[in-house]
């Protein structure tokens, strides 16, 4: 709103202002805008779905390395190492 006072070249900033500006923003030009309400409604359900799926997603991923093991891995990449040199 401080951005918008000096855009519309005030000649102080005036925190009722910035207020009006702000409320005037978000009733009449976000909730008309079919497109605008689309997008952050999108943006709500990615935002949630990471926050509350992330104590999944990182369960997962622990199993996953569980199951790997650094010697295991070390003898399948040696094995490629030395089918590459042959």
């Amino acid at each position: 709103m401080v951005k918008a006072s000096q855009l519309l070249n005030s000649e102080q900033f005036i925190p009722c202002l910035a207020h009006a500006l702000h409320l005037l923003l978000v009733t009449d030009g976000l909730n008309k805008c079919v497109e605008i309400r689309t997008l952050l409604k999108k943006c709500n359900n990615i935002v949630n779905n990471l926050h509350f799926k992330g104590c999944k997603l990182q369960d997962q991923q622990t199993t996953i390395y569980k199951g790997i093991s650094l010697p295991a891995l070390e003898k399948v990449l040696n094995k490629i190492s030395d089918a590459k040199e042959v």
